[in-house]
Formats: C-alpha cells, sequence, structure tokens
C-alpha cells in the first residue's frame, strides 16, 4: 500500500481552507503550534512527552549511537 505524505503546506492549506484565514495566518498558528510542542521537548526532564489526546505523542527517545 502507497503511503500518503502531508507537509506543512498541505496543513497550513487545511487551516487556511477550513477557518477562512490568510496562508499568513495559517502559517504563523501553525509554528506556533509547533514551537510550542518543540519548546516542550526540549525540557531536561527525563521521560518527557506531550499527549494530544485523540491526536498523538510526541517524545524524545535516546538511541544506540551508530558504529
Amino acid at each position: 500500500m502507497k503511503k500518503v505524505t502531508y507537509t506543512k503546506n498541505d496543513i497550513v492549506n487545511s487551516i487556511r481552507s477550513n477557518n477562512n484565514l490568510s496562508n499568513e495566518e495559517s502559517k504563523v498558528m501553525l509554528e506556533i503550534v509547533l514551537e510550542s510542542i518543540k519548546g516542550f521537548l526540549l525540557k531536561t526532564e527525563k521521560s518527557f512527552r506531550v499527549e494530544i489526546r485523540n491526536f498523538g505523542i510526541f517524545e524524545i527517545k535516546p538511541t544506540k549511537a551508530r558504529d
């Protein structure tokens, strides 16, 4: 089965069309949300995650170094 990929631009277009906003306003809204999630994930607590109900969970997991 072929995967469907959505880009940030696709999300901006969806925000714009569903909320009667300008393209620039939609970009700003998306960037604010993504920067907020990023800010939470960059905190120093261990085992920290961001959970948005009915959407997804974002977390940073340690990985093994490549040889």
